[in-house]
């Protein structure tokens, strides 16, 4: 029984030995992903459930960085991910972490469609005037950035359907599923506003706070794994090699 064990665990080393960067980051925050899932379900170890979560999401950065270091768009995108969640998380400036996911939605955009870098400027003086507008309109400066940012995420979407549908590459698998999942979390979050504002049902809150991070960290995940640039590198490279 002792050596059946044995040649089992070492199978398994084999098999872990084997496994490429790609294959083991999806390991990790696999483990990750069902470990907080777990603790979110008896409702205990909070605090490190909190930081499973938000270690995940930098997790996908780091990936990024490392790997995908050709696509500049997808490392801005993410870090402004991270950023937003950090604010958002240990800070009470829920304006301002709305405002950096609108960065974070801008460069997804970018990336799909190839947009000009002079236009982030032009999005973030836009990004200022709605806030200006909003002061002196008597609007809820976090309301109209939200807006914002629903209507640049559905764009986003639907961005990513038209890509996939053109294009049908591994990339834009990841890049369609990430955001359906990206819009099922925000959907959720919105919810969540919507229960604590009394117009809904409180009964359903902790189900709908618990689908949260059931959506997020998966749409991280394919996100970061959605390079198009670093896609369209490697056919190049092989176009190239078959000429020669």
């Amino acid at each position: 029984m002792k050596e059946k064990i044995q040649r089992k665990i070492k199978g398994l080393i084999d098999q872990y030995k084997k496994l490429d960067s790609e294959q083991l980051f999806f390991l990790y925050i696999g483990i990750v992903y069902i470990v907080f899932i777990l603790l979110d379900l008896l409702g205990i170890l909070v605090n490190l459930s909190a930081a499973l979560k938000y270690a995940s999401i930098g997790a996908c950065l780091v990936y990024v960085v490392s790997k995908k270091h050709h696509d500049s768009d997808l490392i801005f995108a993410l870090f402004f991910t991270v950023i937003a969640d950090t604010i958002l998380v240990w800070t009470q400036y829920a304006t301002v972490g709305v405002i950096v996911f609108c960065f974070a939605q801008f460069f997804h955009a970018k990336r799909i469609h190839q947009f000009k870098t002079r236009w982030f400027f032009l999005f973030a003086i836009f990004v200022a005037f709605i806030l200006v507008f909003s002061k002196y309109s008597n609007l809820v400066p976090i309301y109209a950035i939200s807006t914002l940012y629903a209507f640049m995420l559905i764009f986003n979407l639907i961005s990513a359907f038209a890509y996939d549908k053109s294009h049908k590459t591994r990339a834009s698998f990841f890049l369609k599923y990430g955001f359906i999942a990206f819009i099922c979390c925000d959907t959720c979050v919105a919810l969540r506003y919507v229960i604590l504002d009394g117009h809904m049902p409180e009964l359903i809150l902790p189900i709908v706070s618990f689908l949260v991070w059931v959506f997020y960290l998966p749409s991280q995940v394919l996100l970061s794994h959605s390079s198009l640039a670093v896609e369209k590198l490697s056919k190049t490279r092989t176009s190239g090699k078959l000429k020669i």
